[in-house]
């Protein structure tokens, strides 16, 4: 879906002065270059990782939570107008807008049993002359005292993959040994997805300055049966903000869908993470909000179902025309 408009900036958090025009794409669709265009001002927003599942196991056996899935890269690119028409001499360019990774799937079992990691966020394209790549996925939670390993985040040379602490272009790793996942080092990079540590202990997610935020962790259960919760944690925060969406706080609580950009930043919240519990089904994961990475879904006792992972937030793309 594309929206356009002759004066001001839908969104973006940035400002227009001096463009003719600008198309905001919240779904995939059609540029069109204008017949008077000069430049191209171009901001594309990979999706964000999804998070990954909770695990389950017995009493006396320490399960952890999922990870949070990784935020997507952000590609902020000027074009001219031979270097369009170079590439598509009609002017009409097709964007493509990410789709943010799914989410692990809850499991149920009477046994021992780790959960299902989240999906890499899809990349949003301008035809073939960009890319902002997708955060990876958070790793899945586990049926023991091993902890989960966050999504890499996405960089302007690649998506980063899930439950990953590897190097990406200056993304940020994914977090391991119940650690928040890196900042990253490079401009336009997400952050990596959070971890929960071996005794279901969550962390939160980690901002990134310029690129998608990542998930917050789901948390798990300790050997001694007492449910972790996320009390006081939460994702990956929108730029000016002190913390992002907040984690399931009690038993079974899910965590908090990120928000959407504020005016301060293009991309949204990361999700916050589910809590853990003994008695119940746990927390699910909470969604990410643009670019930015789904939140872990925690872990549980045997025979209740564990929590989810959130949905990693889609992408987005602004031109604009001068």
């Amino acid at each position: 879906m594309a929206i356009e408009a002759n004066t001001g900036l839908s969104g973006a958090g940035s400002s227009s002065a001096g463009a003719a025009k600008s198309t905001e794409f919240t779904g995939s669709g059609n540029f069109t270059l204008g017949a008077a265009t000069k430049s191209l001002h171009i901001l594309l927003i990979g999706g964000g990782g999804g998070g990954g599942s909770g695990g389950t196991s017995g009493a006396g056996v320490a399960c952890t939570g999922g990870a949070g899935g990784g935020g997507g890269a952000v590609f902020d690119g000027v074009f001219s107008r031979a270097e369009i028409l170079a590439a598509y001499p009609s002017g009409i360019v097709p964007v493509t807008i990410a789709a943010g990774g799914t989410g692990g799937n809850s499991i149920t079992s009477a046994t021992a049993a780790n959960g299902n990691p989240g999906g890499v966020g899809g990349n949003t394209t301008l035809g073939s002359l960009a890319t902002a790549y997708g955060g990876g996925g958070g790793g899945a939670g586990q049926g023991s005292a091993t902890a989960s390993t966050g999504g890499g985040g996405g960089s302007l040379r690649g998506a980063g993959a899930t439950a990953s602490n590897g190097t990406n272009a200056g993304a940020g790793a994914g977090g391991t040994s119940g650690n928040p996942g890196g900042a990253g080092i490079a401009s336009g990079v997400g952050s990596g997805g959070s971890s929960c540590g071996t005794t279901g202990t969550a962390s939160n997610g980690t901002y990134s300055g310029s690129g998608g935020q990542s998930g917050a962790s789901g948390a798990g259960v300790t050997s001694g049966n007492s449910p972790a919760t996320g009390s006081g944690l939460s994702s990956g925060p929108r730029y000016g903000e002190s913390q992002g969406a907040l984690s399931g706080a009690t038993a079974g609580a899910s965590g908090a869908n990120g928000l959407d950009p504020n005016k301060s930043g293009p991309c949204g919240q990361g999700g916050g993470g589910g809590a853990g519990a003994t008695a119940s089904n746990g927390g699910d994961g909470g969604k990410g909000g643009r670019g930015s990475g789904g939140g872990g879904g925690a872990g549980c006792r045997s025979t209740f179902a564990t929590g989810a992972g959130g949905v990693g937030g889609d992408g987005w793309a602004l031109v604009l025309e001068f």
